[in-house]
């Protein structure tokens, strides 16, 4: 059995990062870190990403993916 957990870290004003971790028990079969960044389409510099869009992009992947008692994680 494997898990994977997507812990998102705070807010960060323009970037948003995602860590990754699959393990199988105790033992750590892979692991990633995401950056996501977000800039004015005009001036290619960088700005706040919206709450909303932060909020859709992080709070579902992590929901689905943190396990709870009754219910393994779910592959997106």
């Amino acid at each position: 059995r494997v898990s994977v957990a997507l812990p998102a870290d705070p807010d960060r004003g323009a970037t948003l990062r995602l860590f990754q971790q699959a393990r199988r028990g105790d033992e750590l079969l892979a692991e990633g870190d995401i950056r996501i960044a977000c800039v004015d389409a005009g001036t290619f510099r960088p700005r706040r990403i919206p709450t909303a869009l932060r909020d859709a992009i992080a709070a579902p992947l992590v929901a689905s993916l943190t396990p709870t008692p009754t219910q393994p994680p779910q592959p997106r």
